[in-house]
């Protein structure tokens, strides 16, 4: 899937996700599409090269971030970043968000 990226760029959606904005009518590209053979070349072997491609299995059930950055900001409660903890008082802390976020 991650392969999808390239074809993507060069304006091919048919392997998108149906919801996908490029998938959509009226859809602009914002970027300028790949049609060098170098570049595309260039750009899937640095995809190739991605830890994402390498270990796939590690992410096939990642869509999207919404419950990692919502445990952050839950975190951010607890542990604002303006001010330093030592550790027994950074572990509490710490313990205390995970808790909270557990009994959601």
């Amino acid at each position: 899937m991650i392969m999808n990226i390239s074809k993507h760029f060069q304006g091919d959606h048919h392997s998108c996700y149906l919801e996908s904005p490029c998938r959509q009518p009226g859809y602009v590209p914002q970027k300028k599409p790949l049609t060098m053979p170098a570049a595309i070349s260039a750009y899937e072997d640095a995809l190739r090269k991605t830890l994402i491609y390498k270990a796939a299995e590690s992410f096939h059930l990642c869509r999207d971030t919404y419950w990692v950055e919502s445990f952050n900001h839950q975190l951010l409660t607890y542990l604002p970043k303006r001010i330093h903890f030592h550790t027994k008082t950074f572990e509490m802390r710490m313990n205390l968000a995970v808790m909270d976020w557990e009994r959601r």
